[in-house]
């Protein structure tokens, strides 16, 4: 029988990897990822130089009831515990990465920013910067997503999304 199961998936793993070469081999079948919403296609590369040439970054900055603005601040996450079997940090850091990536990848293929700061990944964010390091005397706190690389020797920031979190509410 031509379409029992075990041919259905014999047929959708070998066009997975035609589609999978035929990226690798031609940069013009590139667009073949915007179609990809599950993430199942990849994009080798072996031999590159610089193999990740960007990380996100997370900042902030505060406004007091007077008036007064902090310093931009790293927000840093301390993911160094590996003494545990169950590490629960590790699931958060993971899942604040992914929505960073994620956030950034919509950034990219152009999803407008109202639908971005309502969408799941971002409330993650914002919950994270919002709880991170609160004071009761915060009226505002910036978020600032950043994207850095080096380029042509030097380190450059791109900054994707920049949003306000008011604490009045």
């Amino acid at each position: 029988m031509l379409f029992s199961t075990y041919n259905l998936l014999i047929i959708f793993f070998s066009l997975l990897f035609l589609l999978n070469v035929i990226i690798q081999v031609s940069k013009k079948c590139h667009f073949i990822l915007d179609y990809d919403y599950f993430g199942l296609l990849m994009i080798w590369s072996l031999f590159a130089p610089r193999p990740i040439s960007f990380d996100y970054k997370l900042f902030y900055r505060d406004l007091d009831y007077n008036d007064m603005t902090s310093e931009l601040e790293e927000i840093i996450f301390d993911n160094n515990d590996y003494l545990r079997i169950f590490n629960f940090n590790d699931k958060i850091y993971t899942s604040i990465s992914k929505s960073v990536f994620y956030i950034a990848q919509m950034k990219r293929k152009g999803i407008i920013d109202r639908v971005i700061l309502s969408s799941y990944y971002y409330e993650i964010i914002e919950n994270l910067v919002k709880n991170y390091k609160n004071s009761p005397n915060i009226k505002t706190r910036q978020l600032i997503i950043s994207k850095v690389g080096l380029i042509d020797g030097e380190y450059k920031f791109k900054n994707i999304i920049v949003s306000n979190i008011d604490f009045n509410k």
